[in-house]
């Protein structure tokens, strides 16, 4: 199980992430980099966390497209070592 945990753009709960969405998230990630130049990129996530970080204040839970929003933001920074993913690996031993 993969929970991640996105509480640096607002106060989420953590969440379980299929290994499939996480590695959709990281080719839509490295597309978005490849295909946009690092400033207007800079610009884009800047609008993105504080859209996200305001929603996730909002009375209403936040929902499936906010966390795949929230993951390719913070994949985005990883990729360019300005954020650091808090993602953990749980694992059942048999």
């Amino acid at each position: 199980m993969i929970v991640v945990n996105l509480q640096q753009i607002g106060p989420v709960p953590h969440r379980v992430v299929d290994t499939e969405v996480l590695r959709d998230v990281l080719a839509t990630a490295l597309e978005i980099e490849a295909d946009t130049d690092y400033d207007t990129l800079t610009e884009i996530l800047a609008e993105w966390e504080t859209a996200l970080a305001w929603r996730s204040f909002e009375s209403e839970p936040v929902d499936d497209s906010w966390y795949l929003r929230a993951l390719l933001l913070t994949c985005l920074r990883g990729l360019r070592g300005e954020m650091r993913p808090q993602i953990y690996t749980i694992r059942r031993d048999d």
